[in-house]
């Protein structure tokens, strides 16, 4: 299990050479600012350092156009590191946004991951926005084979 001090060490390395990197090929095969915070929030969240991921995931969210997938991703990272603050409405707030601008049938199989593990994190918490979250949360279609490309730069 990682620590804080690993993560602290890690995550000054990883910043470093995405630092380095500036400028060279665009996008350096999709993997840019915003994912490296997102996983930095989430090595963060595995390190139970939830304001630390919150930080990291509002650094991903100021890369990313509102309502695209990477914004839900880290949207979602934030509400976990909310969660674990035991601040379980403003967390069940930032999930709820998500829902609100992305309709479920277009969620991606990782954002209802997020969605699944955060409603895990509340379990405890019975509150009405909790209760709506969950109940929003279950009421999911089952996700469906895509027959298209997508838009995104490397076809997924």
């Amino acid at each position: 299990m990682l620590n804080r001090g690993d993560v602290g060490r890690v995550s000054a390395q990883a910043q470093d050479a995405m630092a380095a990197a500036d400028g060279e090929l665009p996008g350096r095969f999709g993997f840019d600012r915003a994912e490296l915070e997102l996983h930095l929030a989430e090595a963060s969240l595995l390190a139970g350092d939830h304001g630390l991921a919150r930080r990291y995931a509002s650094d991903s969210l100021g890369h990313i156009p509102h309502g695209r997938p990477g914004w839900a991703a880290a949207q979602l990272v934030m509400a976990r590191g909310e969660a674990g603050r035991n601040r379980s409405d403003d967390a069940a707030a930032l999930a709820m946004e998500v829902l609100d601008v992305i309709p479920p049938n277009n969620l991606r199989a990782n954002s209802r991951e997020r969605l699944t593990v955060l409603t895990g994190d509340l379990a405890a918490v019975d509150t009405p926005a909790v209760r709506e979250l969950r109940e929003r949360v279950v009421t999911f279609p089952p996700l469906a084979p895509v027959d298209h490309r997508s838009a995104e730069p490397n076809g997924r």
